[in-house]
C-alpha cells in the first residue's frame, strides 16, 4: 500500500459540490441600512440576499467581509444594529436565504462596532474583533461557537502598552496555531499593537509595538509561503504615506519592505493577498495621481512594488477592504465610491493581460451602495448528501486519529486530492492512482482540515473533514 503524507485533521460526511462560482458581498448603503449581495462569475447577474433592516444590524463598515465556514454557513458582522444598537453577528444560509442574528452586542461586556471579517480557527471556533466596548472601551476579542451557538469575550482591549485597543481589521491563524491580530491604538508609542493570542490557554503577547515610521494598522496580517507575517500601515514609511511590512514569528523581527510614496498610492488599508506565483496584492485608499488609490503588486523576494491599476471615477475609488484572488485566477475589488451613479463598484482585474473591468455600479436603490469590504467567493454550494453517487464517494478511517488514517475510494482509479486548512488554505495537492491510501499526521497540530476529492479531469467528487487529536 502506498503511503502519502498529508496535511490533515477532523470529521466530515461527504459532500458533492455544484460548478458554480459566487461571490459574496455586503455594502455600508443602499436597501433599508445596507445589503448582503451576490455576484455569479458565470451569468454576470448580480442580486440582492436581504436587506440591513436595524434587527438584523445596520451598515457594515470598514473591512467587513463574509467568511464561510466549515458548516457550509456564511458568518458576518454589521457595525451597528441589532437589539442593543451596537452591532451585530450574524449566519447567512446560501441555500434557503434564511439570516439569523447570533450575537448582539451590548456595548460594555461583549463590545461594540465589530469591523473587520471573521475567522475559523483549527479547533472550529469563529473569532472576531470589535473596535469599541469591553469593560475598558477599547474593543475585544470574541469567539463564538456555531455548533453550541455560545460566545465568549476570550480578550479585553486596554489601550495598554501590553496589549493595545481598537482593532479595525481581522485576525488570522499561523501555522503555528496561535492567532495574530492588530490594534489601531496602544503599544509602547500609542501608535499601535502587533499581537498574538493562545486560543488554547486565553493567553495574549504583544510582539511589536508600532512607531512613527510604520504606525496605525487599518487591515489583517496574512503569512507569506516564507513563513513571514504581512501587513499594511496607514501612516509611516519616509513620507509618512503608510508602509508594507513584515514581522519573523520565530526570530520576532520586524523590518519595514516598502514606503508608500503618493505617487504609488497612499492610506493602504485592509490585508495583502497572495498569488500562486508569489506575488501579493494589496489596495491604497488614495493617491497622489488620481486621487482615487490603486492596486499593487508587491514583490516579497525582491521588496520591488508596482503599481497594476490606479483606480478612477469611472473603475471606483477609495476602497476600504481588500482584493481576492478568485479561482478564475481574476483579482477582485469593492470601491466606496465612484463609478456610474458614485456609489462604488466591484471591478475585476486581470493580472495576465492588465485589463479591468467593472462588473456593478452600485445606484444605492436595486443593488447597495457604499461597498467598504471585501468579497468572499463561495466556490461551490453543497448539496445533500443522498446526491452523492455512490462511485464517486470515499471514505476516511479512523476518524479522529492520532497517527495515520486511510483514505479508501469506492473504485479504482486515477483521483486528486486537495487538503485545505479550516481557513479554506490549500495545503498539499497529491495525484492518487489506485484505491487505498494511508495518510501520515507528520508535522501537523491537531485541528480541522478538508480532504477534497477530484476526478482525473479536477471535477470535483466530493469532500472529507478530518480531525486530528
Amino acid at each position: 500500500m502506498k503511503k502519502y503524507i498529508l496535511f490533515i485533521a477532523t470529521v466530515i460526511a461527504s459532500t458533492s459540490f455544484l460548478k458554480s462560482q459566487i461571490l459574496y458581498g455586503d455594502t455600508y448603503l443602499g436597501g433599508n441600512n445596507g445589503v448582503l449581495f451576490n455576484y455569479n462569475t458565470a451569468t454576470g447577474k448580480d442580486s440582492v440576499n436581504f436587506s440591513f433592516n436595524g434587527a438584523n444590524g445596520v451598515n457594515p463598515y470598514y473591512l467587513s467581509g463574509l467568511i464561510q465556514a466549515t458548516d457550509g454557513m456564511l458568518y458576518g458582522t454589521a457595525s451597528g444594529g441589532g437589539l442593543n444598537s451596537y452591532g451585530v453577528m450574524y449566519r447567512f444560509n446560501p441555500l434557503t436565504g434564511q439570516d439569523t442574528v447570533l450575537i448582539n452586542f451590548d456595548g460594555t461586556l461583549h463590545g461594540s462596532a465589530p469591523y473587520g471579517s471573521l475567522m475559523q480557527a483549527n479547533d472550529g471556533l469563529i473569532y472576531g474583533m470589535t473596535n469599541a466596548g469591553g469593560t475598558s472601551g477599547d474593543g475585544v476579542l470574541y469567539s463564538f461557537d456555531p455548533v453550541k451557538l455560545k460566545d465568549s469575550v476570550r480578550l479585553t482591549f486596554d489601550n495598554s502598552v501590553g496589549k493595545g485597543g481598537y482593532p479595525y481589521g481581522s485576525l488570522m491563524q499561523a501555522k503555528d496555531g496561535f492567532i495574530y491580530g492588530m490594534n489601531m491604538g496602544g503599544g509602547a508609542h500609542g501608535m499601535g499593537v502587533l499581537f498574538k493570542f493562545n486560543p488554547v490557554n486565553n493567553k495574549d503577547t504583544a510582539l511589536y509595538s508600532f512607531v512613527s515610521s510604520s504606525s496605525g494598522p487599518r487591515g489583517g496580517l496574512i503569512q507569506g509561503t516564507d513563513g513571514l507575517l504581512y501587513g499594511l500601515t496607514l501612516h509611516g514609511g519616509t513620507s509618512d504615506d503608510g508602509t508594507i511590512f513584515s514581522y519573523d514569528p520565530v526570530k520576532l523581527k520586524d523590518s519595514i519592505r516598502v514606503s508608500m510614496d503618493g505617487t504609488k498610492g497612499y492610506y493602504p488599508w485592509g490585508n495583502l493577498v497572495q498569488a500562486a506565483n508569489g506575488k501579493m496584492y494589496g489596495l491604497t485608499y488614495n493617491d497622489a495621481i488620481n486621487n482615487g488609490g490603486v492596486l499593487f503588486c508587491f514583490n516579497p523576494v525582491t521588496n520591488d512594488d508596482s503599481v497594476v491599476l490606479f483606480l478612477k471615477s469611472t473603475t471606483g475609488i477609495h476602497p476600504y477592504g481588500s482584493p481576492i484572488i478568485a479561482s478564475n485566477g481574476l483579482i477582485y475589488v469593492l470601491t466606496f465610491g465612484g463609478g456610474v451613479n458614485n456609489y462604488g463598484t466591484m471591478l475585476s482585474y486581470n493580472p495576465l493581460n492588465g485589463k479591468d473591468s467593472v462588473l456593478i455600479n452600485f445606484n444605492f436603490t436595486a443593488i447597495g451602495a457604499e461597498p467598504a469590504g471585501t468579497l468572499l467567493e463561495v466556490k461551490a454550494q453543497p448539496l445533500a448528501v443522498n446526491n452523492i453517487a455512490p462511485q464517486n464517494n470515499f471514505t476516511v478511517y479512523p476518524n479522529p486519529f492520532n497517527n495515520t488514517t486511510n483514505i479508501v475510494f469506492a473504485e479504482d482509479g486515477k483521483h486528486n486530492i486537495e487538503v485545505d486548512d479550516i481557513t479554506g488554505r490549500k495545503i498539499e495537492n497529491i495525484e492518487c492512482t489506485g484505491k487505498q491510501y494511508e495518510l501520515s499526521r507528520t508535522g501537523l497540530t491537531a485541528g480541522i482540515y478538508f480532504v477534497r476529492a477530484y476526478d482525473e479531469g479536477m471535477e470535483y467528487v466530493a469532500t472529507a473533514k478530518v480531525v486530528v487529536q
